[in-house]
């Protein structure tokens, strides 16, 4: 995973996510731990968030998102989480770091969730 290191002014490869396909999105929470979601290649494939407190050095993977293939986008608040996903459009939410994941919306007649925004009021 990637890292811009302040003050070397470059991106310095930390590690790999072995059973990434693909990384769609990073964010970070206040406290540095950093989230990623992705494809992955368990389950042909099959969409997880990763995250990781150190840097990017150890990556763990999140509870699962049931029906996800792909999680696209990740909006990060503190413990709260949303992750948006495809093939059916469902959006989840974890309120505690992504050990555990709720599915809070299914979008009627979309097929992926592609980005997530944070309002200013915190919704």
């Amino acid at each position: 995973m990637p890292r811009f290191t302040p003050g070397y002014g470059k991106w310095r490869k930390t590690g790999e996510l072995k059973k990434a396909i693909y990384v769609y999105d990073l964010n970070e929470n206040i406290n540095g731990t950093l989230y990623a979601a992705t494809a992955c290649t368990e389950t042909n494939p099959m969409g997880k968030v990763f995250n990781s407190d150190d840097g990017g050095i150890i990556r763990i993977p999140c509870a699962d998102l049931p029906g996800a293939m792909t999680v696209y986008s990740l909006v990060v608040a503190g413990d709260t989480l949303h992750a948006g996903t495809y093939p059916n459009s469902d959006i989840f939410k974890s309120i505690d770091s992504g050990d555990s994941w709720i599915n809070t919306a299914d979008l009627p007649d979309v097929t992926s969730a592609r980005s997530l925004v944070r309002l200013r009021d915190g919704d």
